[in-house]
């Protein structure tokens, strides 16, 4: 019995021991697991802080685009958009190298940089043009870098622009091209990261759209309409027919005042108020059934975000200098050979009894500070082709009517008319006249039986003749207002 109790003894003591030597195996891999659970959570923790402050620095990168977008559009307009960028094939600049480099299919105009904004210069060396936007100098770069102090870093690369109408961008002008006839929607990459080399990348892809103008018939103080206005595009014909459209447009800042009888086939949309009673009482109509039944669209009231017109730039920022006195004594056709003041703007002008004087130049605006007409004597507006038009700056406040400047056989697009005097322009149609005026200092009359084509931005409209308006769908004075910025998509790289 002895031995059988110490056999029993024995057995136990060493399953004891077998199992003690597993529950420490056990306890180990444990206590194993959660320290390595522990380093894997920790890990999760730095990547997700990583990723949202990556995240936080792009979203603070796209609303700084969507803030100074109505800046940022004076870069891509027709006018500026070649005096600003290069078109290249596809490549990263000599200003972008390393990891972050992104390929680009413009430059900064004259250089080999791509158009690159950074919130720090390891990002990439800076390079975008500083141009005049609203009255004031736009230096992107500067209040970029200063918008993105204390988040990760960020850079916007403009990588491609998209013309609005294709057929109408003919090619960098420093070839010789002619100038476009059409602005650019941009599309641009945005980039943030927590390091240069380690940590979280987030990138996304932003395109900008542009918002046409409403300004057709407007007058930031005030608009009188004494005749009734309607619609066409010049672009795919003559006016009339099928061709007659209830879409004028027609905004201000102030009142707008519709005589009794006469009628805005369109809209009025306005941040003051739309006169209902006595001698204006007019109607805004959605179609020309008579009677006015289906109305047009109306909009009045501080909420309705009429713009307001860009400041206007002195006179003496576009001619410092100036050519002298111009006497106009036979019929003469007048070209610029350079965009400089000394080619392209006049001290005075005087064209002599019954002659002619042809405006030619599309690439280039001609400057009048002073137009004298003599009797009989008349500007013609001739532009090369049927895709350019011509620009006239004037800075007195004469008597036009549409037998002394002309553009006729023209769409008004061919002829931009910029009024630059804070004096009233009086314009008188007997017949009809055809342009897109901009008179951003002083009042606009329009007086007359003819018939006015196009459109006009002034300080105030009155439109006190017998004529009617028909504002011209295919290029509204002022053409994009703005620009509205979408995220096309949004990605994260690993690093």
């Amino acid at each position: 019995m002895a031995r059988k109790f110490n056999s029993e003894c024995g057995s136990a003591l060493l399953g004891a021991l077998v199992i003690a030597t597993v529950s420490f195996i056990v306890l180990g891999y444990v206590l194993g697991s959660v320290g390595t659970g522990g380093d894997t959570v920790q890990s999760h923790k730095i990547k997700d802080a990583n990723y949202y402050e990556a995240e936080r620095s792009l979203n603070a990168s796209v609303s700084w685009l969507r803030a100074n977008s109505s800046s940022l559009l004076a870069a891509f307009m027709r006018s500026t958009f070649y005096s600003n960028f290069d078109r290249v094939t596809p490549s990263t600049g000599t200003n972008d190298s390393g990891a972050s480099a992104v390929l680009s299919r413009l430059r900064v105009q004259g250089t080999t940089g791509t158009p690159l904004l950074v919130s720090d210069t390891i990002l990439g060396t800076p390079s975008f043009p500083v141009f005049n936007s609203n009255g004031s100098t736009f230096n992107a770069q500067t209040l970029f870098k200063s918008a993105m102090t204390g988040l990760s870093l960020s850079r916007i690369t403009l990588v491609d622009v998209i013309p609005v109408t294709a057929s109408s961008d003919f090619g960098d002008t420093d070839q010789q091209n002619p100038a476009p006839a059409t602005d650019f929607y941009p599309i641009w990459r945005v980039d943030s990261l927590s390091d240069v080399t380690s940590g979280a990348h987030v990138y996304a892809m932003v395109v900008g759209s542009l918002t046409a103008s409403d300004r057709g018939f407007y007058g930031q103080d005030g608009v009188t309409m004494g005749e009734n206005c309607d619609s066409y595009n010049a672009s795919t014909g003559r006016y009339g027919g099928a061709n007659r459209h209830a879409a004028c447009p027609v905004s201000s800042n102030g009142k707008v005042e519709i005589k009794t009888s006469r009628h805005v086939y369109g809209s009025v949309k306005t941040n003051g108020s739309i006169s209902a009673s006595g001698a204006y009482q007019g109607k805004v109509c959605g179609d020309f059934v008579s009677g006015c039944p289906v109305p047009g669209t109306t909009c009045s009231g501080a909420s309705c975000g009429v713009s307001l017109l860009e400041s206007a730039p002195t006179w003496e920022s576009f001619c410092p200098s100036e050519r002298g006195a111009l006497v106009v004594k036979t019929n003469t056709t007048l070209s610029i050979q350079a965009d400089d003041p000394q080619f392209k703007c006049w001290k005075s002008v005087t064209i002599n009894k019954k002659v002619k004087l042809t405006l030619v130049t599309s690439n280039v605006p001609y400057f009048f500070k002073v137009l004298s007409l003599k009797s009989g004597a008349s500007i013609v507006i001739s532009p090369p082709t049927a895709l350019d038009s011509v620009t006239l700056y004037l800075n007195t406040s004469p008597t036009l009517t549409d037998t002394n400047i002309g553009n006729s056989g023209n769409a008004p697009s061919q002829f931009v008319l910029n009024y630059w005097s804070a004096k009233t322009l009086k314009l008188t149609v007997a017949d009809s006249f055809s342009a897109n005026i901009y008179s951003p200092r002083g009042k606009v009359q329009l007086t007359g039986a003819g018939d006015f084509f196009g459109a006009i931005q002034a300080k105030a409209l009155l439109v006190t003749g017998k004529g009617l308006l028909h504002y011209d769908e295919s290029n509204p004075v002022g053409q994009s207002s703005d620009l509205k910025f979408k995220v096309s998509n949004f990605n994260q790289l690993l690093q």
